[in-house]
């Protein structure tokens, strides 16, 4: 009898390892989650008239595309160039990047996007088969170093801002321009910067790290009480680029319980809220699993393929 029931578990064993994984397996598993795009781009072509809604032969996305790989919610980038900074334009450009999502993506779309301001939006926009969208700032500049623009800017919906783009800004250190002796540097961040990152986290406004110059990321780290978020950066032991992570980063962010989403996969590291944090918080707080909330603490790690 002992005999047959270990021959019976060595062919169920067996059977698990030979057995082949089908498209209709893993669109069943990307269904049952929100699989979540962190950055997106292609509002830098809907401002111009492009239609999301149709197939596109250039680019990566459209709706048919996003609705064809499952995706549950789309972070639309909110990409002000650094050549707005001249004449003090980029406040108004982010204007203009931001009535974009609003305006051509989710009202021109109504019955396949919703805008989402919380978490509890990105859950309500699955249940009603909708993509949940989001915005968040990429260039810190966009706010012109008013903390009253940030204020704005999340009333209008933005929920994340990368601190730099690959222009350093009056008040953060950009990894794109350190090699520039032209560039006036700050060694991180400013006082002002230290401000704009506390305010961001009384705002509940998600401090996004991809493209800083490393001293900018220790000093966000240093300074914020809320998770930190690298939106789309890579590895540097696999990359060795300057806007890349290093492995002492990526287990930083760890310990701040954070979001590090790469090019090639998404990992989180899950808090609880910490006290006294304005509601609704926008670090990731929970896992997804067949729809249903699932707490996790900072050491377990989420990971999916993006």
């Amino acid at each position: 009898m002992k005999q047959a029931a270990v021959a019976l578990l060595f062919t169920a064993f067996a059977f698990a390892q030979t057995r082949q994984v089908t498209d209709a397996d893993v669109q069943k598993v990307t269904r049952s989650a929100i699989l979540i795009d962190t950055h997106n781009d292609v509002t830098s072509r809907t401002v111009d008239g492009f239609d999301i809604g149709e197939p596109a032969t250039q680019g990566h996305t459209d709706l048919p595309r996003l609705r064809q790989g499952g995706v549950g919610a789309v972070f639309f980038a909110v990409y002000v160039s650094g050549s707005y900074t001249s004449g003090n334009h980029s406040a108004n450009r982010a204007l203009q990047m931001i009535d974009t999502v609003r305006h051509d993506i989710i009202a021109g779309h109504p019955k396949d996007f919703m805008l989402a301001l919380t978490a509890d939006d990105i859950e309500k926009a699955h249940r009603e088969g909708k993509i949940a969208a989001l915005m968040g700032i990429e260039g810190g500049h966009a706010i012109e170093d008013s903390p009253r623009l940030l204020r704005d800017f999340y009333d209008l919906g933005v929920r994340y801002m990368t601190l730099t783009h690959a222009n350093t800004n009056n008040w953060a250190d950009s990894s794109g321009d350190m090699d520039k002796t032209s560039v006036e540097h700050h060694n991180g961040l400013t006082p002002l910067g230290r401000q704009i990152v506390q305010e961001m986290n009384r705002l509940g406004m998600m401090v996004d790290i991809s493209h800083v110059a490393d001293k900018t990321f220790w000093d966000a780290i240093e300074t914020s009480t809320a998770p930190l978020f690298a939106s789309h950066s890579s590895c540097r032991a696999l990359a060795n680029v300057p806007r890349n992570m290093t492995d002492e980063m990526i287990v930083a962010l760890a310990k701040k319980a954070a979001w590090f989403k790469s090019t090639s996969t998404a990992v989180s590291f899950q808090p609880t809220a910490p006290p006294g944090r304005r509601s609704p918080t926008w670090w990731p707080t929970s896992t997804m699993s067949g729809g249903s909330r699932v707490s996790a603490p900072w050491a377990s790690a989420a990971i999916s393929m993006a």
